[in-house]
């Protein structure tokens, strides 16, 4: 086997194994090595896998819609499922190389997860209940919206700050105003300890951490109402948070 899954695992960098949730570090992620071998053996692209996430996504947002608890446990799997779909395709990415609009592909699944699962959880618990919210409750479905509104707003804020700060110092670095090893400086410069901390919690809380393990949770013991309250009250504080330090970071805020 060429692509072994312990040539996905050696070939791993360290940053990304720091950066990986405690979820994913013990289950996900072991198991993506496993199915980036698989992929890789019979062929498949990391664009291709990347789509095969995608499609999972809105699988997942389908069994939601169905009103049926089966296929809401049925849809809890296949999230876990998508999650390591999702690592598979950057362990491939990383270690087998990377095809043109890779990032992009990547990005859809996400937000094709992020966009709509929660307005879909909000019509589950419409149909049936929840722990807190009786059914026929269609609050809760607005409720949804709000909070996958928030999350994808933050991801948005997050892309563009990111885009527009490399296309600033790519700018300096023609006009001589920087060099490379300015940027990389910068770059890896350490991080304050209240964004450790925030990079930390969202790490565990947000798409990919224990969330993965809580929607499974939720479903075996009806309760997806506590699920979607709790990330109602999560993304927007994190939007909120997020919208302030990118504006100080601009320097919008400083006297």
């Amino acid at each position: 086997m060429k692509y072994s899954p312990k040539f996905f695992h050696d070939t791993m960098p360290e940053w990304k194994r720091k950066k990986d949730p405690l979820v994913a570090r013990v289950f996900h992620r072991p198991i993506s090595f496993l199915f980036s071998s698989f992929f890789c053996e019979i062929g498949l692209t990391p664009n291709q896998v990347s789509f095969i996430s995608l499609i999972i996504a809105f699988a997942v947002c389908g069994c939601f819609l169905t009103g049926n608890k089966v296929w809401y446990l049925i849809g809890a799997i296949l999230m876990n499922i998508w999650s390591i779909t999702d690592s598979a395709d950057g362990n491939m990415a990383r270690s087998v190389g990377g095809k043109p609009y890779g990032d992009f592909i990547d990005a859809t699944s996400s937000y094709a997860m992020v966009g709509f699962i929660f307005p879909v959880l909000g019509w589950a618990i419409y149909r049936e209940g929840g722990l807190l919210v009786p059914a026929g409750a269609a609050w809760i479905i607005l409720i949804g919206a709000y909070t996958s509104s928030c999350d994808t707003m933050v991801r948005l804020f997050f892309q563009k700050m990111k885009n527009n700060t490399s296309e600033i110092q790519m700018k300096e670095i023609a006009d001589g105003k920087l060099t490379v090893q300015e940027v990389l400086e910068e770059a890896n410069a350490p991080k304050s300890t209240f964004m450790k901390l925030f990079t930390r919690v969202d790490s565990e809380l947000s798409m990919g951490g224990w969330n993965l393990v809580a929607i499974l949770l939720c479903v075996i013991f009806d309760c997806l109402d506590l699920y979607v309250l709790f990330y109602a009250l999560y993304y927007p504080a994190i939007f909120v948070a997020s919208t302030i330090y990118l504006i100080k970071k601009t320097g919008c805020l400083k006297k």
